[in-house]
Formats: structure tokens, sequence, C-alpha cells
């Protein structure tokens, strides 16, 4: 059975790209942060506010729409923005390791995993060698499979 491309082999990214995590990366997740929330003892209404912004966040960065290049500018020094985050989710390796963060742009001016891009700047998005649905199985294995660094 043939599925919509996933996370980082979209060719199409939209705000939908926001919604196809691989299981595995959330399976590996919850715990983590489930254990994040308890050691902190965060309350439930805290967690609640957090996924609504995390949420929002996600869909607004992996939104297909180019914002004027002043705006674009000026909120990409402090948020992820799509055109920041879109050469995340670049075929380029060298670009495609960049951009990780989500809500705030500082995380990666930090760790130096930050490059510079904007509305106006095109980036073919997806994975080599898939521009469509592909099967259940093969999805399941990409990450297995070394796709993500031209492996």
């Amino acid at each position: 059975m043939a599925v919509p491309p996933g996370h980082h082999s979209d060719p199409d990214y939209t705000v939908t790209t926001a919604l196809r995590f691989h299981p595995g990366e959330l399976l590996l997740a919850l715990p983590l942060r489930l254990l994040a929330v308890a050691v902190l003892g965060v309350p439930i209404a805290g967690v609640i506010v957090f996924e609504v912004i995390f949420a929002f966040a996600n869909f607004f960065e992996h939104g297909n729409i180019d914002l004027p290049l002043k705006t674009e500018k000026t909120m990409g020094r402090f948020f992820i923005t799509p055109a920041v985050h879109r050469r995340h989710h670049s075929r380029e390796s060298e670009l495609l390791d960049s951009n990780y963060g989500t809500i705030f742009s500082f995380w990666d001016r930090w760790f130096g995993s930050y490059g510079e891009s904007g509305s106006g700047v095109q980036v073919d998005t997806g994975l080599p060698g898939i521009d469509g649905a592909i099967g259940v199985m093969r999805i399941l294995a990409l990450p297995a499979r070394g796709v993500f660094r031209g492996r």
C-alpha cells in the first residue's frame, strides 16, 4: 500500500508535512518528554499550553508561505519562520544539516547549525529518489537505510 511521503521525504513542503513524523521518532520521544515533565514537576496546564504553542509553531514553520522580506528578516532573528525551516528539508545534505529548531532560532545560532534563508530563496525539498507516495514498509525503513546523509 502506498502512503504519502514522510516528514523529510515530502517533495511538497506544506503544512501537512508537520503531521508526518516517523512513528519510531514519536515512540522514542514520548518517554523523554514524560520524564522531563515528571522531573520538572510541570503542571498539566503547563503541558497543555506548551503542546498548543508547539503545535501552532510546527504548523507555521512547515507552512508553504512566503512572508514579506522585511517581516521574514525581523522574525527570523528570533523565531523559526517557514523559509528558515524549509532549508532543513532540502534535498542537499549541507542545507539539511541546519535550522533544526522549532519556535526559537537562537538554539541553532548557539549550536552553530543556523543557516541563512529567506522567502526569496528557492529550496528543493524531499529526499533524492522519493518523489511521491511510496510503500509503507519502505517509508518506515528510511531512517535505517541512511538516506538522510546521501549514503
